[in-house]
């Protein structure tokens, strides 16, 4: 039994579940909170805002970024005239974009169409033994936002089981210096990968 270092989640790509990639925008004001939105980081939506998901969202999730706001506007975020000048002039007010696209421009994997995504499980979440719970095709579960590592990891003891488990990602395993093991995992593996979609009515 291994213990699989925590990976970014990721996007499936076969050709019956691809689905589209979408460019969303929150016009304005940039990113809401202070949750400054990253690239593999699964978002909400409502009312046209984005915001980076928190553990054990219940609905209105968007899908997963391929790219964060700071790829495109650097420390700034989404809303750079509000605290930089620009060309040597100061921009006093909140939320005007220097270009009509200059709020948030996020390229999104949407979730829809039961598109698969590749995820962590928990630490304590063996593949089919281990652990003090152990997942296998078709266990649901939630999203947990890892403190240490501010992953997204599948999580089956959040009340909101807005994900259900597809498969097994598989793949090499490497033993790294730590102890720990970057790979996919197998069986008995705590932290394995596993593919998952979002369940009917969470997007």
């Amino acid at each position: 039994m291994a213990l699989i270092q925590y990976q970014n989640p990721g996007v499936f790509l076969a050709p019956a579940q691809k689905s589209a990639n979408v460019r969303a925008q929150q016009a304005g004001s940039g990113h809401t909170g202070t949750a400054v939105i990253l690239g593999s980081d699964f978002v909400t939506s409502a009312a046209n805002v984005l915001t980076r998901a928190t553990t054990n969202v219940a609905a209105a999730v968007f899908g997963l970024t391929n790219y964060g706001e700071q790829q495109i506007f650097g420390p700034y975020g989404g809303n750079p005239p509000a605290i930089q000048s620009v060309f040597g002039y100061t921009q006093a007010s909140t939320g005007g974009p220097l270009i009509p696209e200059d709020s948030i421009d996020v390229e999104v994997w949407s979730g829809l169409q039961n598109q698969l995504f590749e995820i962590s499980l928990s630490s304590t979440t063996g593949w089919i033994s281990g652990g003090s719970q152990q997942a296998v095709i078709g266990t649901t579960g939630g999203i947990l936002l890892d403190a240490t590592t501010n992953l997204f990891v599948f999580d089956q003891t959040q009340s909101n089981k807005i994900m259900t488990v597809w498969g097994k990602a598989v793949g090499p395993n490497i033993l790294l210096p730590s102890g720990l093991v970057l790979g996919k995992g197998t069986i008995g593996d705590l932290g394995a990968r596993v593919l998952v979609y979002f369940n009917s009515g969470v997007i």
